[in-house]
């Protein structure tokens, strides 16, 4: 199995960035779109561009 490296990059503010890791990618970013995540969650990394991250 892979491990993927990803970078999400706020909606509000894109200076600021969250780099996370992962080996179930579509999982993680599903998590991080439930806002799920505690750090992104108050970020609006995930949310923020309205809708959501996919691959």
């Amino acid at each position: 199995m892979f491990h993927y490296v990803y970078i999400l990059v706020s909606g509000t503010d894109p200076a600021r960035h969250y780099v996370g890791s992962t080996r179930d990618l579509q999982a993680r970013l599903a998590a991080h779109n439930a806002v799920k995540v505690r750090h992104t969650a108050t970020q609006a990394m995930a949310h923020g561009n309205g809708g959501g991250l996919s691959l």
